[in-house]
């Protein structure tokens, strides 16, 4: 049997000075996938970055987000 999955989505909110754990949610849903006989597309994957930052460069605080030590494509939309 085969299962097709369309998408999902993993987000969170953080404030400038906040710490992100979207890198911990993302190990939990990869885990999952893996436990269930799924498997992320990682060329499907993308992590995107919205900010309201009016200053400085935000995305040093923000590390990349990966899965079995690859990074996942990244694109940011900063002083939306």
């Amino acid at each position: 049997m085969y299962m097709y999955v369309d998408g999902c989505t993993i987000f969170e909110i953080c404030d400038r000075k906040g710490i992100s754990g979207i890198q911990e949610s993302f190990d939990i849903a990869a885990r999952w996938a893996g436990q269930n006989d799924m498997k992320i597309n990682l060329e499907n994957s993308k992590e995107i970055i919205i900010s309201f930052v009016q200053y400085g460069n935000f995305r040093r605080t923000i590390p990349n987000i990966k899965i079995d030590g690859m990074d996942i494509a990244q694109f940011t939309m900063p002083n939306c």
